[in-house]
This record gives C-alpha cells, sequence and structure tokens, in this order.
C-alpha cells in the first residue's frame, strides 16, 4: 500500500512515482491553469484563486495524531495529545488543532511529508521490519474564491473542499506476524480501522477465505447510500454589501425618479413656454422673410442701378475721353487760328503801311483823267507814227536786203518798251499807260 501511494520516487513525473505524488503534480498544474480575477475602478472580473494548505496526520490506535508538530510532543501515545474529530454544518467533519502548512508547489509537499514520517509510529514484525503501527493521511485542503463579473471588489463565492490521501497500515494477524504486548493492541486497532476505510484483497491462495470475507463486507457497504454535496461557504459580507448596493440602487432610483418627476413637470412648463415662444417666433419668423424679401428686392434693385451707373460712368468716362480729345484739337485750332490770326494782323499792318505810302505816292504823282486823255492821244499819235516809220523801214529793208546781203547789213537794235502806272482815285479805273520820254508832274484835281 504504501508503495502505490508513494512509491520509490516522491518526484511526480518519474515512473516510479506513487498516487501521491503525482495527484499533487495534477493539482499544482490545475492551479496555474485557473484564470485570474482582474480588478478595473473597483469592478472585478470573471476568475478564480486557489489557496492551498496541507496537513498530516496519523491514525494510531482509533487516535489522531499530528504529524508535523515537534516530535517530543507528536509521537507519542498519549491520548492527551490526541486531536480532536468534529462536524459542523458549515466546515463539516473536520480534525480540530490540526497544524495548516500553506503549500505552492509539489516539494513543499514533499518536504512535509518527510517530515511527517520521521514523526510516524513504526515498528519491526516478523513480516516488515519496518511496519507502518498507523495510517498516515495527508490532507490537501483547497480554498477557491469564485470572483463573477461585475462583482465587488471584495466580495466572491468561496468554495472549500479537501483531497485525503491515505497511506494504509497493513493487515495483519498475530500468529503471522508474532507481535507481543502493546503491538496486538496497535493489530486490533489496525484492523479495526481498516474495515472503515478500504477493502484490501491478497491474490495469494492462502488469503484466499480472508478476501471472500472482505468482499462480502464491500458488497454489502455498496449498498449504502451517500449524499455528496458542494461545500459552499457563503460571503455573508460580500451579500450584505450586494443587498446593501441593491437598496441604496433603489433609493437612488427613488431620488432619480422624484428628480424625473420634478424635471418632468418643469418640462412641461418649459414646453409650454417654448409653444408660446415658438407661436412669438413663427410670427417674427413671418415678419423676418417678408423683410428678407423686401431686401432681396432692394437689393436686386440696387444692384440694378449699380450696373446702371457703372455702365453710364464708362460711358462718360469715354465722352470725358472723347471730349479731352477734341478739346486737344480745339486748343490746337486755337493756337493755330491764333497764329493765323498773327499773321492776318502782321499782313495787315504790313498793307496799312502800304496804304500809307501808295497815298503818299497818290498825292505825289497823281494826274488827272484830263491829263491822261491828253497824254493817250500824244501817246496813240506817236505810236502811229512809229509804226508808220516802222513800216516803212521794214518795207525799205525788204528792198534793200533783196540787192544787198543780209551779212552786210548793220544790226537793227529794238528799243525795249517803256512801261508806266497811272494812279487815280477810286472813281477813275486803274489802267497801265506806257511812259514815253519824262512824266509830267500835275496838280490834283
Amino acid at each position: 500500500k504504501t508503495h502505490t501511494m508513494v512509491g520509490t520516487s516522491l518526484d511526480g513525473g518519474h515512473a516510479d512515482a506513487g498516487i501521491i505524488p503525482r495527484c499533487l503534480r495534477d493539482l499544482f498544474e490545475q492551479r496555474k491553469q485557473l484564470p485570474v480575477a482582474t480588478t478595473t475602478k473597483g469592478m472585478r472580473h470573471k476568475g478564480l484563486d486557489a489557496q492551498l494548505r496541507a496537513s498530516y496526520v496519523q491514525v494510531y490506535c482509533e487516535r489522531v495524531f499530528d504529524l508535523l508538530l515537534d516530535p517530543t510532543s507528536s509521537c507519542t501515545n498519549n491520548s492527551q495529545n490526541a486531536l480532536q474529530i468534529r462536524e459542523t454544518d458549515d466546515r463539516g467533519v473536520y480534525i480540530d488543532g490540526v497544524t495548516l502548512r500553506p503549500v505552492s508547489s509539489v516539494q513543499e509537499c514533499v518536504a512535509l511529508m518527510e517530515q511527517g514520517n520521521a514523526n510516524r509510529t513504526v515498528a519491526t514484525t516478523a513480516m516488515n521490519a519496518h511496519s507502518s503501527r498507523s495510517h498516515a493521511i495527508l490532507t490537501i485542503h483547497v480554498t477557491t474564491s469564485v470572483t463573477t463579473d461585475g462583482g465587488a471588489e471584495d466580495g466572491c463565492d468561496v468554495y472549500r473542499s479537501q483531497l485525503n490521501l491515505v497511506d494504509l497500515a497493513g493487515s495483519e494477524r498475530v500468529k503471522k506476524s508474532l507481535v507481543r504486548g502493546v503491538h496486538v493492541n496497535e493489530l486490533k486497532a489496525i484492523n479495526l480501522s481498516l474495515s472503515a476505510l478500504v477493502l484490501t484483497v491478497n491474490p495469494d491462495a492462502s488469503e484466499a477465505s480472508e478476501c471472500h470475507a472482505t468482499l462480502q463486507f464491500g458488497q454489502r457497504a455498496m449498498k449504502v447510500q451517500v449524499t455528496a454535496t458542494v461545500n459552499v461557504v457563503p460571503d455573508y459580507k460580500r451579500l450584505v454589501d450586494e443587498l446593501q448596493a441593491k437598496l441604496d440602487a433603489q433609493g437612488d432610483r427613488l431620488i432619480e425618479m422624484d428628480m424625473e418627476l420634478q424635471t418632468s413637470k418643469q418640462c412641461q412648463a418649459v414646453l409650454q413656454e417654448w409653444h408660446n415662444v415658438e407661436h412669438e417666433l413663427s410670427a417674427e419668423r413671418t415678419a423676418h422673410l417678408a423683410t428678407i424679401a423686401e431686401v432681396r428686392d432692394a437689393k436686386e434693385k440696387l444692384w440694378a442701378t449699380e450696373r446702371h451707373t457703372t455702365d453710364r460712368v464708362a460711358e462718360l468716362s469715354q465722352d470725358k475721353k472723347d471730349l479731352e480729345v477734341q478739346v486737344a484739337t480745339t486748343f490746337k485750332l486755337v493756337r493755330a487760328a491764333e497764329a493765323s490770326e498773327k499773321l492776318l494782323t502782321d499782313k495787315l499792318h504790313a498793307l496799312e503801311a502800304g496804304k500809307v505810302q501808295l497815298e503818299a505816292s497818290i498825292d505825289t504823282n497823281f494826274v488827272s483823267r484830263a491829263q491822261v486823255s491828253e497824254m493817250e492821244s500824244l501817246y496813240a499819235d506817236a505810236i502811229a507814227k512809229l509804226q508808220n516809220r516802222v513800216e516803212s523801214l521794214e518795207t525799205s529793208k525788204k528792198t534793200t536786203s533783196a540787192a544787198v546781203p543780209a551779212r552786210l547789213l548793220p544790226p537793227v537794235r529794238d528799243h525795249p518798251t517803256a512801261k508806266c502806272a497811272v494812279v487815280v482815285d477810286g472813281l477813275i479805273p486803274k489802267k497801265a499807260v506806257p511812259r514815253i520820254g519824262r512824266v509830267v508832274p500835275a496838280g490834283r484835281r
């Protein structure tokens, strides 16, 4: 039994490890895989937290002794050191005053087992040199705190469970083990407790009768009905806090509803006032729209006037440019007229000076019409005589030229005709009179 429970190696991963090391290894591996609860803004999120504690006791002569106490007080057979087994509604069956050591690994549990085994009661018999005279029970107490989403930071459900790993003492008979004295009482106690703990059989033919009796006992024990319940320890503080929170929430909700009622009444008044204001605003909006229409018309008229003004300004600007060109041209014409007027004035002054000179010349050389007529007649007679003379000379010249060569004749010189100007008054038309000889001065008529 010890080989089955403990094995030759306390390493849970070893091939020769027993049930206890393997269970401890699996237990701590399962613990590592539990989801861890987290806290955010005072609220905890879903998770599990498992706390493990170990106790190691021995059942010796129907008494329970703590193997993790000091050896001087735990291994004696004095009944004063025995622990009491109690039962309550919330905890169930438990050993009062047992030592519980927190453990976090398989190695710590193994160290506790080694410490307890050193305190365990053993004896030498004919069948086993190191025969265990007591049942050793390694109990792993698991306290699991379960936190749900939205739970309070200090509230959660607590589950308590325990795993009992028992290394039984051997079932012996007095005639086989050859024990004497106190050890006979130990053997009786061992056999008595074995019937309550487990059915142990042996495949050896010599043990057939005992195995048959044991199996019959087990068959009867199978008919005993056992009801298992989950050992849940209610967290009254959390329940009180939750109920208080719900009560506070209901109170807050009631206050909120009162406030909502007051707010609703205020909203009704505000809504009525808002309807009134909306009606007024509607009228103002209509007037405002009419004003906007008038402003729009005024703007359109203004834009039309502005466009007309712009066009008119453009026309006036063009007219101004044209007038400036005309003014410049007129200014040039005026300057040209002024220059022409100055020339005409100078010319007029020159003509007036010539007139004065001509009047002076007329006063000096004036000849009357009678004198002019007389002179004309004289001139006409002289001209006739001269013409007759010329004709006679030409006739004699032609006669002579016929007999004498032309080259021997003297050249005939032409006499220039004298010119004279006769100035008369305004009543006598002006006429040029050729001058012959000396001008005879005459008085003014």
